[in-house]
């Protein structure tokens, strides 16, 4: 479960799905508490803590880095998902220090 945890997205479920079937192999009760344990901590870890993440690193809130990667992820598939967050970064970046101080710079050569 550790190592395709590592792989965005899919990893977590193909690491669930090996493990409950092992796990069946000896308990199906067990497998079952796991599948679920599995299911809400993954919930929990895409919903929250990354998107808390994320967005501290990259300076961005939580909320706008989850719209992305629901969008990014939609269009794109798993490269979207992964390469969402930083795009928006720069799309941040380039808005508040670019685009924004220029357009006022144009406002007062209109005067």
């Amino acid at each position: 479960m550790g190592i395709t945890n590592l792989v965005p997205s899919v990893g977590p479920v193909a690491g669930a799905i090996v493990g409950g079937v092992v796990l069946a192999f000896y308990d199906i009760k067990q497998a079952l508490w796991f599948l679920a344990f599995t299911a809400i901590l993954q919930t929990i870890d895409g919903l929250i803590i990354k998107p808390k993440l994320f967005g501290d690193s990259f300076g961005i809130s939580g909320v706008w880095v989850l719209i992305a990667m629901l969008i990014g992820g939609g269009v794109f598939g798993v490269l979207g998902i992964i390469f969402v967050v930083p795009v928006v970064a720069i799309g941040k970046y380039l808005i508040k220090n670019v685009y924004l101080p220029n357009k006022h710079k144009d406002d007062f050569k209109k005067d």
